[in-house]
């Protein structure tokens, strides 16, 4: 499977499994870029840790959201990162997918680790509902300090520009101060 399948929206990628036809839309495009993101935060990541036993984790944890041989598995796959329920005792529970990134991404620079969080989400609000059993509204805690009026909410499945562009200018704005 070429890695370029890797980035479609899941609504693709059911359609590519299923052999149906589906009509391409903006948010579609939208999940796509999102996900093209998550794998530019992983080759920085991987390489900020070459030479570490972090790198053999990232690797891993990186294979098990991209690493596959048919859509069908790249299903199975995005459902195990991004389907997990939210766990009370551990606010994080959400991002199981990308703990080890996260991570690793939070002690080299807080401000990308506050955007990858925020990038997580977004996917995670696009996905089909079997997909997101986790509540959506929970705040990331790099969210914490902006006033809840200010957060785009999750209540909508529809990934927008407008949407991505307000988290990232969230990200941006807090860099600035």
């Amino acid at each position: 499977m070429s890695i370029i399948l890797s980035f479609n929206a899941t609504a693709l990628l059911h359609a590519c499994s299923d052999e149906e036809a589906v009509t391409r839309t903006v948010e579609h495009d939208l999940e796509a870029l999102c996900w093209v993101l998550v794998h530019a935060v992983y080759a920085h990541a991987l390489d900020n840790a070459k030479g570490t036993e972090e790198h053999q984790r990232l690797r891993s944890e990186y294979g098990e959201l991209f690493s596959a041989i048919s859509a069908e598995r790249l299903l199975f796959l995005r459902r195990q990162a991004l389907g997990g329920s939210r766990n009370p005792t551990d606010p994080d529970s959400r991002f199981k997918g990308i703990r080890v990134l996260t991570q690793a991404v939070e002690s080299v620079d807080d401000d990308l680790a506050g955007f990858l969080e925020l990038v997580w989400d977004l996917l995670r609000g696009a996905q089909p509902p079997e997909y997101r059993r986790a509540d959506l509204n929970v705040r990331s805690k790099y969210r914490q300090h902006f006033p809840r009026n200010e957060v785009p909410e999750h209540s909508s499945s529809k990934l927008s520009h407008a949407t991505l562009l307000e988290y990232t200018g969230l990200v941006l704005d807090s860099k600035s101060e």
